[in-house]
């Protein structure tokens, strides 16, 4: 975000300083400097890029707000906010949903969502398989061990 912002009160451009600016703005929404994707002429919806901190919440909320539709309704809602949230992360998402997966019509595979001995408060911020990888290894001598080692076994 500094870089964006630095690019844009610099008088004499390099060309990183253009690419950043046709990629990314910077607005202030709440008191908070916010990332998006600029503004073309005419145009009034804004998308923001979203931190992988609020990657987590904003799937969720939005997943409910739809009522547990599936991956392509979702990725349309994405899409109308926000610029960088793939099909990818979504797909995830839907296979940590309960719900969702006890639902699914007809498919027989590994079921990913967690059962209640995990401590959900900290696997509902796991954003990258790294950070599950860490998870593993502080809880290497505890009885949820093995719950979180076959939920790393179907993220592969």
């Amino acid at each position: 975000m500094n870089d964006v912002i630095k690019a844009k009160t610099v008088e004499k451009k390099q060309p990183r300083d253009y690419r950043l600016l046709k990629h990314y703005d910077v607005m202030q929404v709440g008191g908070k400097s916010k990332l998006i994707y600029p503004l073309k002429d005419g145009e009034t919806v804004i998308k923001y890029y979203v931190t992988d901190s609020e990657l987590f919440q904003i799937l969720h909320d939005i997943h409910l707000a739809i009522g547990h539709k599936g991956r392509d309704r979702m990725s349309k809602v994405v899409g109308l906010k926000y610029k960088n949230i793939t099909r990818q992360e979504i797909n995830l998402y839907l296979r940590l949903c309960e719900l969702c997966q006890r639902n699914q019509k007809g498919k027989k595979g590994k079921i990913l969502y967690f059962s209640s001995s995990l401590p959900q408060d900290v696997l509902k911020n796991i954003q990258t398989k790294e950070e599950l990888e860490e998870i593993i290894s502080r809880v290497e001598h505890s009885e949820v061990k093995e719950e979180v080692e076959s939920v790393q076994e179907a993220m592969e």
